[in-house]
C-alpha cells in the first residue's frame, strides 16, 4: 500500500497525473457539459411551441418519456411528443438523457416547464428594460380584459422611441405583462400599474403619458387610474377619450330634459334615408352620438385641440416644434411647454437660440416636404446640436394616441389561455405571451441555461 502511494504521489510531482482534486474537478466539469447539452434541446422545445403558440400540456404530462415505436396510449401533449420526435430523428444525447435518467432528473415536468418559460420571459422584459430606461421617456398604455377563468388581467405596455441597426429613430410600443387584478378601483389600479412598473424595474421618473380607455375606473380625472398615477409621476399626461367627453356631454343632456320635464326618445326616422342625420340607430344615446357629437368632432378644429383638456397649451407648444408648423412660430407658443419640461431639457438656458436656429434650419426645407410628425422631424434633428428640441420632440413622439397594442394583446391571451387551458398560472401566461408577442427580441437557449443553473438543482450544471 504504502509502495503504491508512493508512485501516486510522484506521478502527481511530476504532473504525470492529476491529483484528487484536480480530478473530481474534470469529472464534475464534463458532467455538468452532459447536463447541458441535454437540458438545451428541452429549452430549445418550450422555445419553438411558445413562438408558434403551440400547446404544450395534455392529459398525460408527467413520467418518463416513452421512446419506443408504439405511441402512448393516452396523449402527453405537444411538448413530450416534440422531444420524441426529436430523439428518434437523430439526436442521440437527448435519447440517452430521456432513457437513462431519474424519473425525477428528467427536467421535462409541468414545473420545470413552468420554470423554463418565466426565464425566457423575463429575459425578455429585462431587454424592453434596458431599450425604456436608455431612452429619454417613455409612455404607458393599459386596457383591462376579462380571460376564459373569468379573472381580469390588465394588459401592460409601454411607448417610447428607439432606433433601429443603422440608428434611425423608430416609436416602439411593447408589451410588458399581463397582471391580474382583484380591485378594479381607479386607486388599486393605479397601485397595480405603478408597483408592476417598480417591479420591472423602469425608471417612473421617465414616465410622460398615459393611455387608457374611456372608462371612468381608468380616465376619470377625480378618481380615475391616470389622476393617481399623476400623485407620482406629475408629467405623465393622458391621452383624452373622446368617449369621456360626449358621456359628460350626454349626462348634462339628460339633466336639462329632467328640469324641463322632458323624455329622451329617438326622433321619426323615415324608410328611405335622405340625409346624414337619418343614420339609423337604436337608442336615443346612439342616435346623438352618430348624428350630432362625431359630425361636431370633423367639423371643428378647437374640439380636436380640446382633447388634451387641461394640458392643450402644452401639447400644441410640442406641435409646434414641427417642421411643418414652426416656420411661422415664436418663442412664445413653446413657452408653456419649456417651462412644464423645464426638468426634461438639458439646457434651458439656451432654449432662444436652440429655437432660432431650428426655425432656420426648418425653413431651409421646401415647404410641401417639411415633417408634419414628431418621429421624422427627430430623424433630421440631431441631439448634439439640438439637445433641447431633441428631447421635446421624444416627449410628443412618446405621448400615448391610442391604446391599440393592450387590446391586440387580448388576441393572444384567448389563444393562450382557451376553455381547454383554463388554469394556467400569471407566470406561464406572461411568458407565453411574451414568446408570441415578441418574435423580433431574440432570446438563444444559452441564455436561458445560464439563468436556468442559477437556481438549486439535484442535478450539476455548474461549467
Amino acid at each position: 500500500m504504502s509502495t503504491t502511494l508512493s508512485e501516486n504521489f510522484l506521478a502527481v510531482r511530476s504532473r504525470s497525473q492529476h491529483d484528487i482534486l484536480t480530478q473530481l474537478g474534470h469529472g464534475l466539469k464534463k458532467q455538468a457539459e452532459e447536463n447541458r447539452k441535454n437540458l438545451l434541446p428541452i429549452i430549445e422545445t418550450i422555445f419553438f411551441c411558445g413562438r408558434q403558440e403551440v400547446p404544450l400540456r395534455d392529459t398525460d404530462d408527467s413520467g418518463p418519456i416513452n421512446m419506443s415505436e408504439v405511441l402512448p396510449f393516452k396523449n402527453d401533449g405537444n411538448f413530450r411528443a416534440l422531444l420524441r420526435m426529436k430523439a428518434k430523428c437523430g439526436d442521440a444525447a437527448l435519447r440517452a438523457h430521456m432513457e437513462t435518467s431519474p424519473a425525477n432528473a428528467l427536467y421535462t415536468s409541468p414545473k420545470i416547464q413552468n420554470e423554463l418559460i418565466t426565464l425566457c420571459g423575463k429575459i425578455i422584459q429585462r431587454k424592453i428594460v434596458e431599450n425604456v430606461n436608455s431612452s429619454s421617456c417613455f409612455s404607458v398604455l393599459a386596457d383591462e380584459a376579462t380571460d376564459i377563468s373569468r379573472t381580469a388581467h390588465i394588459s401592460l405596455c409601454v411607448k417610447y422611441v428607439g432606433h433601429d441597426t443603422s440608428g434611425v429613430p423608430i416609436l416602439k410600443e411593447d408589451f410588458v405583462d399581463f397582471v391580474p387584478v382583484y380591485d378594479l378601483t381607479g386607486k388599486a389600479l393605479a397601485s397595480t400599474i405603478l408597483n408592476s412598473l417598480r417591479g420591472h424595474g423602469f425608471d417612473l421618473n421617465l414616465l410622460r403619458g398615459q393611455g387608457y380607455d374611456g372608462a371612468a375606473s381608468m380616465s376619470g380625472h377625480l378618481n380615475g387610474v391616470q389622476a393617481f398615477i399623476r400623485q407620482t409621476a406629475p408629467k405623465a399626461l393622458k391621452r383624452a377619450s373622446e368617449e369621456t367627453e360626449f358621456i359628460k356631454i350626454f349626462l348634462k343632456s339628460l339633466s336639462l330634459l329632467k328640469i324641463t320635464n322632458v323624455e329622451m326618445a329617438l326622433p321619426p326616422i323615415t324608410g328611405r334615408q335622405r340625409q346624414r342625420s337619418n343614420v339609423p340607430s337604436a337608442t336615443p344615446e346612439e342616435y346623438y352620438r352618430r348624428n350630432v357629437y362625431l359630425p361636431l368632432l370633423v367639423d371643428f378644429e378647437n374640439q380636436l385641440r380640446d382633447r388634451f383638456n387641461a394640458h392643450n397649451k402644452v401639447v400644441v407648444g410640442l406641435n409646434t416644434l414641427l417642421p411643418k408648423f414652426c416656420a411661422s412660430a415664436s418663442l412664445s407658443d413653446i413657452d408653456d411647454a419649456v417651462q412644464f419640461y423645464l426638468g426634461d431639457i438639458p439646457s434651458a438656458n439656451v432654449i432662444e437660440a436652440e429655437f432660432t436656429l431650428w426655425v432656420n434650419k426648418c425653413c431651409q426645407i421646401e415647404e410641401k416636404n417639411r415633417p408634419a410628425c414628431a418621429l421624422q422631424a427627430l430623424e433630421m434633428c440631431s441631439r448634439d446640436f439640438f439637445p433641447n428640441i431633441h428631447s421635446l420632440l421624444s416627449i410628443l413622439a412618446t405621448l400615448p394616441v391610442s391604446t391599440s397594442t393592450p387590446e391586440r394583446t387580448f388576441s393572444t391571451l384567448r389563444r393562450l389561455k382557451s376553455y381547454l387551458r383554463n388554469h394556467m398560472n400569471n407566470d406561464r401566461l406572461t411568458g407565453l405571451a411574451l414568446l408570441s408577442i415578441h418574435r423580433e427580441l431574440q432570446v438563444t437557449p444559452e441564455q436561458v441555461f445560464t439563468e436556468f443553473r442559477k437556481l438549486p438543482r439535484r442535478k450539476n450544471f455548474l461549467k
